[in-house]
């Protein structure tokens, strides 16, 4: 989670005040718009990923000459370096069109559904061009998402709801693809025209978000800033308790519902078994009342005993659902770090000889129905068993941590880096573009001396 460190204002605090101030608001990373000493002052040893920006005023000075570039990295970025942990330098903000790494929704069009958006004809070649050189050298494009945008120019077509994360918005289709927010129907659609203008596997950051706390009715008061910054819009059950899916029904929330782990024989034994699965007290008599996104077919059974069973049991669901016409669901299922071997660096990771048959065919499976790949990933239960090895800093996500290079990627915490690795473990198994998201994470708040605190939970 990172914070733009703007200075247009009154009674700003000092830039001293201001770093101390996000340190303890667990910030780890801070995007300046422009090189200010004091602030990058302010900033030496505190640990923070700073993304520096260069002014837009300064762009056609810089792109005159390589002694220009030299000139403004002498001034602005060699004299603090190493003590200041500088990641990125932002060529700009938001100059394309008129043209950085750093673009705005302008660039783009035909941006619903998300899938057919391309940039503007006005900017194409430039953005090509920057793809070109991003990828040449492994960095990512940033991109300021503001849904308050898009909503504002069209509430009549976009609901505040919608706009707002809320869990009662109603959300539609594209593809395979469930969108129930317009933030991330915005940033796929960012990826979508990046990957038709070359930039298949490039990173694409948020580089900006937010909405107005006043200015425009009733759209922008402190409580609907509040609810955008505060958006819950998912949650996932372990196993189909009756009550719960009672509770849920109109709530809006998007659910990820849990096959329990020693149901999955029965459910992979036939379509038949499937079928009384989603016809009884789990499924069908919630729909569509209740928002059910995916079917999880158990919880970390691979590998194992039941790890025979969860394809079966996902193909046997999929038959029914296919046969019944019932779209929007897509069944998956939760793996845990288990799965993984030779997990340093990410990219080195591959699933282990005992899994990667059952997760090569699960792989094939979800390519072929559209399905995510979930996967659980506890950092404390990592840094638990190597405290030797990995700093709590380091498993903390905080911005004194020690990272390291992997190839052109920077890694300043334990969780990106073994969310990568199972990313990369995925690809090596046929899943290249294959959506894998986080379905549990936390950090224990007792039990192992000073590493499990509420203090350390909290940060």
């Amino acid at each position: 989670m990172g914070i733009n460190y703007g200075l247009l204002g009154d009674n700003l605090p000092t830039p001293t005040d201001a770093v101390a101030l996000m340190k303890r608001c667990g910030m780890t990373k801070v995007r300046l718009f422009e090189p200010k000493p004091e602030v990058l002052q302010a900033l030496r040893g505190s640990g923070l990923n700073v993304s520096l920006g260069i002014r837009n005023e300064d762009l056609s000075t810089i792109a005159s000459s390589t002694d220009a570039a030299r000139t403004w990295l002498t001034t602005n970025y060699y004299p603090f370096i190493p003590d200041v942990n500088v990641l990125y330098i932002t060529a700009g903000n938001e100059v394309i069109p008129a043209p950085t790494p750093i673009v705005s929704g302008a660039v783009l069009q035909d941006t619903y559904p998300p899938s057919a958006a391309t940039f503007t004809s006005e900017v194409l070649p430039i953005m090509t061009d920057l793809i070109t050189f991003l990828k040449g050298v492994g960095g990512p494009l940033f991109v300021n998402v503001y849904p308050y945008f898009a909503y504002a120019a069209n509430p009549t077509d976009i609901s505040l709801d919608f706009a707002l994360l809320q869990p009662n918005a109603t959300g539609f289709m594209d593809g395979s693809l469930m969108y129930t927010n317009l933030f991330d129907a915005m940033y796929d659609a960012a990826v979508w025209a990046a990957e038709k203008a070359g930039g298949e596997g490039l990173n694409v950051y948020v580089s900006e978000t937010g909405w107005p706390s006043g200015g425009n009715g009733a759209g922008t008061t402190p409580e609907t800033a509040a609810a955008y910054r505060c958006g819950m819009n998912k949650v996932r059950l372990f196993e189909p308790k009756p009550q719960v899916l009672q509770a849920l029904r109109g709530s809006g929330l998007g659910v990820s519902l849990g096959i329990r782990n020693e149901d999955l024989s029965t459910i992979a034994s036939s379509t038949d078994a499937a079928r009384t699965w989603l016809t009884t007290t789990n499924y069908y008599p919630f729909i569509p009342d209740v928002n059910i996104l995916y079917i999880t077919a158990g919880n970390e059974v691979i590998p194992g005993s039941k790890a025979q069973y969860v394809v079966p049991a996902l193909k046997n669901i999929q038959a029914v659902l296919t046969q019944d016409k019932k779209t929007g669901v897509l069944p998956t299922t939760v793996i845990s770090d288990a799965v993984f071997q030779d997990t340093y660096p990410p990219s080195g990771a591959t699933f282990t000889s005992e899994a990667l048959p059952i997760m090569t065919d699960l792989i094939a499976f979800l390519k072929g129905v559209g399905g995510p790949l979930f996967v659980n990933i506890y950092p404390y239960l990592a840094y638990a068993a190597n405290p030797s090895a990995i700093s709590l800093d380091y498993a903390l996500r905080q911005p004194n941590a020690t990272g390291f290079m992997d190839g052109s990627l920077m890694y300043t915490n334990l969780f990106d880096a073994m969310y990568d690795a199972a990313v990369w473990a995925a690809e090596k198994a046929g899943g290249e573009g294959l959506n894998v998201y986080v379905s549990e994470t936390g950090w224990r708040s007792g039990g192992n001396g000073a590493g499990t605190t509420p203090e350390t939970a909290a940060a």
